[in-house]
Order: structure tokens, then sequence, then C-alpha cells
């Protein structure tokens, strides 16, 4: 494919933030946040986006973690591609929020 046929296939812009902090007072907990931008896909007729994502985290003892997740949190949903093949339905990233306990012997 050259570039050409690429051209608005591809985002133009595409950024991404990250802070990561482990807090001092509590050192077994952390804190991660994520902010993303991505410009539109012409072509595809994709919009831009821009999504945070968020974890918690708390270190319980040398083998235990609980830790609590959000993804897409700025949004309810948003299209991240379209596929030009006519029966492949769109990709749509939902708001999502869970959360995890890790066990390790």
């Amino acid at each position: 494919m050259n570039r050409s046929s690429r051209k608005g296939r591809r985002p133009s812009i595409s950024a991404v933030l990250c802070a990561v902090t482990a807090l001092v007072t509590f050192q077994p907990a952390s804190a991660d946040l994520s902010l993303r931008h991505v410009d539109r896909l012409q072509t595809l007729g994709v919009g831009c986006y821009t999504a945070v994502d968020g974890r918690l985290a708390w270190r319980a003892g040398p083998a235990l973690e609980f830790e609590l997740v959000g993804r897409n949190l700025s949004d309810s949903d948003h299209i991240e591609f379209v596929s030009t093949f006519p029966t492949t339905a769109p990709t749509v990233a939902e708001r999502s929020v869970y959360a995890t306990v890790a066990w390790s012997s």
C-alpha cells in the first residue's frame, strides 16, 4: 500500500499522557492515570476521541494485590475503527470498570 492510499486511514495526530504515582504514606498503594487523544480517520468516517483510563492498586502483602481499573472513563463509548470490509462491524470501545484480586505464590 503506498503512502497516498493510507491517507485518512491512520490518525494524523495521536498523543498519550500517563501519570504513575506510588503514594508515599501508603507505600503498597499506587495510582495510574492515562489520557490519550486520537485524531479522526477521515477516509473511514471515524471521529476523533479522547479517552481517560485509571487504576488504583493496593498490595496487601507480598503475594496479594487488589486493583480497581476504569477504562474509557471520559465517554460512554466511541468508535475506534471501521473496516472497509462490508460485513465487519465497527470496533467500539465502551466504558468499563472492574476489580481484580491477584495472588502469587
